[in-house]
């Protein structure tokens, strides 16, 4: 089962707010909340960061961000 396989490229905002489990990367969200891990970086936290989706596996996607910050 892999449900996200088809939006490996595409890039996306999304919506830093949360700490990942292995507190390995930040989640965010994109609009349809589905779940993007975004590298670490303090600047991202409770912002909306344009990403590319570079990986994807059964609950969420691995990111890189392309901007800082979108806003």
């Amino acid at each position: 089962y892999q449900p996200y396989t088809h939006k490996k490229g595409e890039i996306q905002d999304v919506l830093v707010t949360d700490l990942s489990h292995d507190k390995k990367f930040y989640v965010g969200h994109n609009k349809f909340y589905e779940q993007v891990l975004v590298p670490m970086d303090k600047d991202y936290m409770g912002k909306i960061v344009r990403v590319k989706i570079i990986e994807t596996g059964k609950f969420s996607m691995i990111s890189t961000p392309l901007d800082k910050v979108v806003s």
